[in-house]
């Protein structure tokens, strides 16, 4: 029995725990707002998630200002969550993304985003650091200064 319950827990551990530093990310495959599918690559170095609308809007005002392809010169992805929105919300949130120039990845199912987020920072941006898929690092950022720092490394 006790070994039943700690392989169990194990288990658990490692399905609630995708995103852990010395481990390979979850693959990713996600289309933008323009309907472009996108995927994680062993080029990819940073991946920007946002779960809650305040962390995106840090995100995307700072994207707002940068050229079109920043996040493509720095080999990187932002990945916003809308899993969580009501239907009829994401149904004229998803179209107004259209009028950001970089792409803005899109999860939708509220299962692929568990798989992603860590409930604890729920509320701040994470950027995930990768070296050939592996994450090496993972930053929880709370203001556009800190992203800024980030980004620029």
């Amino acid at each position: 029995m006790k070994k039943l319950l700690l392989t169990l827990l194990t288990l658990s551990t490692l399905v609630s725990a995708a995103v852990t530093i010395g481990q390979p990310i979850t693959p990713l495959s996600l289309n933008d707002q323009f309907d472009v599918e996108h995927n994680i690559t062993s080029t990819t170095k940073k991946v920007i998630f946002t779960f809650k609308k305040a962390s995106s809007h840090i995100v995307k005002d700072y994207l707002a200002t940068q050229k079109a392809d920043y996040l493509k010169e720095r080999d990187a992805m932002y990945v916003a969550d809308v899993s969580a929105m009501p239907a009829i919300i994401s149904f004229f949130v998803l179209p107004m993304l259209t009028s950001n120039e970089f792409p803005i990845l899109v999860i939708e199912e509220e299962e692929q985003a568990e798989v992603y987020k860590n409930e604890k920072q729920i509320e701040a941006v994470m950027l995930v650091i990768l070296e050939d898929k592996v994450v090496v690092d993972i930053k929880y950022i709370n203001s556009e200064e800190d992203l800024i720092k980030e980004m620029d490394r």
